[in-house]
């Protein structure tokens, strides 16, 4: 996985020990693509965070999943005017398009159309035509979601970052270790 590639790594073990059987150690560094010390970190960091991530053993082998009773995808009752405003909040994120929170929202979006009637789905769709949330000026981030995985990290977690910033002053550019507060996802101008 490519630098700044954690985030989106702990988001996939998140969906993956919510299944009900749970996930041996090794079915977790085949399925991230990571060696097992990697894969007891990110545990850790869940843990640390507030997921409640337990292990069983069956038949002589260490499962680990999220305790009984704990749903990641916790049903959420959301009134139509709601969704609407969900619906309309993708016009908002598009310059996140090709990212894990993009990817999410999209999948989110989906799940509420699946089980809203038809009526509504097309009413919602149909609104798309006729309202548009737009900002001025998008810009492409899909070709930056490492840079983005490792400033979110940064923010996440506090660390500096070492960052090689261009200008047209220093065409090389110059390397620069900063302390991210926030990341600001602004539109190109």
């Amino acid at each position: 996985m490519p630098r700044g590639g954690q985030l989106t790594r702990q988001w996939k073990l998140v969906r993956l020990l919510s299944g009900r059987t749970g996930r041996t150690l090794a079915q977790l560094q085949a399925e991230l693509g990571v060696g097992k010390r990697t894969v007891q970190c990110d545990i850790a960091v869940l843990e640390s965070a507030g997921f409640p991530i337990t292990s069983e053993q069956r038949n002589g082998t260490v499962f680990w999943h999220f305790m009984e009773g704990f749903h990641v995808e916790a049903p959420v009752s959301l009134t139509l005017t709601k969704q609407m405003a969900l619906y309309f909040s993708k016009g908002l994120l598009k310059p996140l398009q090709g990212t894990p929170i993009y990817e999410s929202l999209e999948s989110a979006l989906h799940k509420i159309g699946t089980v809203l009637p038809l009526q509504s789905f097309q009413f919602l769709r149909g609104l798309d035509q006729a309202i548009s949330v737009r900002t001025a000026g998008f810009k492409d981030y899909s070709r930056s979601q490492d840079i983005i995985n490792v400033l979110t990290r940064s923010v996440l977690h506090k660390f500096t970052t070492r960052i090689n910033h261009r200008t047209a002053r220093f065409e090389r550019g110059v390397e620069r270790d900063v302390d991210p507060y926030r990341l600001w996802l602004l539109p190109s101008t």
